[in-house]
C-alpha cells in the first residue's frame, strides 16, 4: 500500500485500526488480516494533511513518490533509470517513470490543482513548469550542474582586520548554539547548563563593512563554514535573487534566499514574528541595499528571537542605495551595531585603480582628475574625444568586436534596453531568429510613463543561438533561476528555450503567467517568458559581483555612486570602458 493509505488505516502506534480488525473478523474474511488490509477500502474517517514543499522544487516530487507509490522499502522508489538525469531532476524522473499516466496528461494533473482551489495563473505556471521539465527529463543529453566552487581561504591568508571580524562572528554564533532552547525531553543536565546560561550577555548585532573587494564576504563566508561546522543552523539572506544564488553555490546545504522570501516580508509582521527562532546565524548580504524599514523590521525579529541569534550585515553605504533610497544607517537602532570595517581593497589589482577607486568613493574629481581617470577608457576605440554622443548601432558592434566578454553597465534600465537593441542587432542582424519570443512585460519600456505601469504586453526579442539573456524572475532559487542571472541562449524547444545559465545549469525557460496591476486600477494577464536579452543590465542588479570586463554608460546625473559602483566591478584598471558623456556630475560619492 502507499504510505497515504498506511496513514489512514494505521493507529497511533503503526499497527491496523480496530476498526479494520472488527470488520475483518465481522465479515469472516478468509484471507490473513495482514493481506486483507492491503486491499480492502478506506474507511475515510482519518484524514492525513501533509505539508509539501512547492511544487517548483524536486522535493516536492519526492514527497509525493513517497505518499502515493506502493513501497516496503524505500529502495524499492529507485530505478537505475534515474541515474541518466540531472540530479536536480531526479525525484521528477522517479515520478515519472513510477506514475507516467497521470503526470504526462495535463489534463488530470489539471483537475487536481483545482479541487485544491488554485488559482489559474498558478495553474498554469505549474503545468507549463512541468511540461518543460519533463522534456529535459526526456533528453539524456542534458548534462548535471556545475561542480560547486573552490573551498574557502585558510584562515592564515585573512589579515588581521578580517580575521577580527572572522573571530567575533564564529564566537558569537557559538553563544546562539550554547543558548539554544533544549529540545524536548532533554535530560535535566541540559537544563540545568541552559538555565545557568541565560545569565550570560544577549548576542549583539554585528557589520562588516568596507570598500568593494575588501573581502568582507570572503571572511564572512569562512566564518559560515566554521560555524556550520560546529552545529550552527546559518542562514544567509541578499537583497536580490542573484546575489542568492551566488551564496546558494558556495553553501549548497544552507537557508539562502532574498531578504522577502526568507522572513517572508511580503505578510504581516505578526506572522512572521518567529521566523528568526530557527537560526544560530543570520548573514544578511550587501546592507547598503537594505532599506531603512526592512533594516528595523529585521532587528524587530531578532527581539522576537530573544536577541540570541548572532545577526551579521555585509556591505558597504557608500554604494548604490535601495530602490526608496534609505539606509540602515538612517535608523536610531543603528547605534546598537557593533562596526567592523575593512580598509583595504583586496581585489584591485593594481595601484592605477585603486586611486580612482579611493578618490571616486570619497569625493568629486576635479575636472583634472577626471580627464586622468577616463584617459584611454573610451570605448570603441579611435573615436574622438569630442564625439560624446550617445552610443550608435556602429559604436556596439565595435565594442562587441574588441572586447566579446564585455558587459555593458547602466544607471537605467532605459538605457540598457538601449544598448541590448543595438548589440543583438549588431551580434544578429544578418542572420533571421529561431523564432520572436515574448518576454518579460517590465522590458517593454512602452507598458510605462515614469512609474507608472500603463499596460501588460510583452517585450518581443528575436532568439538566437549563443545569444546573451538575463533571467527575471525568482522561479526555481534551488537553481539558478532566479531574476538576474545571466545565461546562454542552447536552443529553441517545444516547451521553452533552453540556457545555460553563468552559474552551469541548464534550465528550460518556460512560459509564466502573471496578473499585473496597473496604474488605472486595472488588472492585466500577461504570459510570457521571464526573461530579457542580456549584454546590458543596470549598476543595481549587478552590485555586489566581479566581473572581467565591463563597458560603463553613466545615462543619469547626480546619482550617488553611480561611478564608483560601475568601476569597482572589475579588477584591474584595464578591464574598463566608457561610452557617452560623463562629467563631474556623473561622479557623485554616497552621503555615508
Amino acid at each position: 500500500m502507499t504510505c497515504l493509505e498506511f496513514l489512514r488505516k494505521a493507529g497511533p502506534d503503526g499497527q491496523i485500526q480496530q476498526r479494520y480488525r472488527r470488520i475483518h473478523k465481522h465479515l469472516r474474511v478468509e484471507a490473513p488480516l495482514e493481506e486483507w488490509i492491503n486491499v480492502c477500502a478506506e474507511s475515510g474517517e482519518v484524514l492525513v494533511s501533509p505539508v509539501f514543499y512547492t511544487r517548483l522544487g524536486d522535493e516536492y516530487c519526492g514527497q509525493w513518490l513517497l505518499l502515493n507509490v506502493p513501497f516496503l522499502a524505500l529502495d524499492d522508489l529507485w530505478l537505475r533509470r534515474a541515474l541518466r538525469v540531472p540530479e536536480r531532476l531526479r525525484f521528477l524522473a522517479l515520478r515519472l517513470l513510477h506514475k507516467p499516466a497521470y503526470w504526462r496528461s495535463p489534463a488530470r494533473v489539471r483537475a487536481d490543482l483545482e479541487l485544491e482551489a488554485r488559482a489559474e495563473t498558478y495553474i498554469r505556471n505549474a503545468l507549463d513548469m512541468l511540461a518543460a521539465r519533463i522534456e529535459l527529463v526526456d533528453d539524456d543529453r542534458v548534462p548535471d550542474a556545475a561542480a560547486a566552487a573552490d573551498g574557502f581561504l585558510d584562515p592564515a591568508q585573512l589579515a588581521p582586520e578580517q580575521e577580527l571580524a572572522r573571530r567575533n562572528v564564529v564566537a558569537a554564533a557559538a553563544a546562539a548554539v550554547a543558548a539554544k532552547w533544549p529540545d524536548d525531553g532533554a535530560d535535566p543536565a541540559a537544563w540545568e547548563h541552559w538555565l545557568a546560561a541565560q545569565g550570560g550577555r544577549a548576542n549583539r548585532v554585528f557589520a562588516v563593512l568596507g570598500p568593494a573587494g575588501s573581502g568582507k564576504t570572503s571572511a564572512v563566508e569562512l566564518a559560515i563554514a566554521q560555524a556550520v561546522q560546529a552545529g550552527a543552523h546559518v542562514g544567509a539572506a541578499c537583497p536580490t535573487g542573484m546575489l542568492a544564488a551566488r551564496y546558494r553555490r558556495r553553501f549548497p546545504d544552507l537557508d539562502v534566499d532574498t531578504i522577502h522570501g526568507m522572513f517572508s516580508l511580503f505578510k504581516a509582521e505578526l506572522q512572521t514574528l518567529e521566523m528568526m527562532l530557527v537560526y544560530d546565524l543570520v548573514v544578511i548580504d550587501e546592507v547598503g541595499q537594505v532599506p531603512l524599514w526592512i533594516f528595523e523590521r529585521l532587528l524587530r525579529l531578532w527581539d522576537a528571537a530573544g536577541r540570541r541569534p548572532a545577526l551579521v550585515f555585509v556591505g558597504d553605504f557608500a554604494q548604490l542605495r535601495g530602490a526608496d533610497g534609505t539606509c540602515a544607517k538612517q535608523s536610531a537602532r543603528w547605534r546598537e551595531v557593533v562596526v567592523y570595517p575593512l580598509t583595504r581593497m583586496r581585489r584591485c589589482q593594481c595601484p592605477a585603480l585603486r586611486w580612482k577607486l579611493e578618490l571616486l568613493r570619497g569625493a568629486t574629481p576635479s575636472g583634472t582628475q577626471l580627464k586622468d581617470i577616463l584617459r584611454g577608457h573610451r570605448a570603441p576605440s579611435g573615436l574622438a574625444a569630442e564625439n560624446q554622443a550617445n552610443p550608435t548601432l556602429n559604436d556596439v558592434r565595435q565594442i562587441l568586436r574588441e572586447t566579446p566578454n564585455t558587459l555593458m553597465l547602466t544607471i537605467t534600465r532605459r538605457g540598457a534596453d538601449k544598448l541590448n537593441r543595438l548589440a543583438i542587432e549588431a551580434l544578429f542582424g544578418d542572420s533571421p531568429a529561431l523564432q520572436w519570443l515574448p518576454c518579460d512585460p517590465d522590458a517593454n519600456l512602452a507598458n510605462f510613463h515614469g512609474s507608472w505601469q500603463l499596460g501588460a504586453e510583452p517585450a518581443w526579442l528575436p532568439l538566437h543561438h549563443g545569444a546573451r539573456v538575463t533571467l527575471t524572475r525568482n522561479l526555481d532559487k534551488a537553481n539558478s533561476f532566479v531574476n538576474g542571472m545571466m545565461a546562454t541562449v542552447r536552443g529553441a524547444r517545444q516547451n521553452g528555450v533552453e540556457v545555460l545559465t553563468d552559474s552551469g545549469v541548464v534550465l528550460l525557460i518556460h512560459p509564466y503567467t502573471q496578473d499585473f496591476e496597473l496604474a488605472d486600477g486595472q488588472v492585466a494577464r500577461s504570459t510570457f517568458h521571464p526573461l530579457r536579452a542580456g549584454y546590458a543590465t543596470t549598476l543595481m542588479k549587478i552590485q555586489g559581483a566581479t566581473v572581467d570586463h565591463a563597458t560603463i554608460w553613466l545615462d543619469a546625473v547626480y546619482v550617488q555612486a553611480a561611478a564608483y559602483v560601475a568601476i569597482s566591478r572589475v579588477r584591474r584598471d584595464a578591464d574598463w570602458r566608457f561610452v557617452g558623456a560623463v562629467t563631474r556630475r556623473h561622479c557623485v560619492p554616497a552621503q555615508v
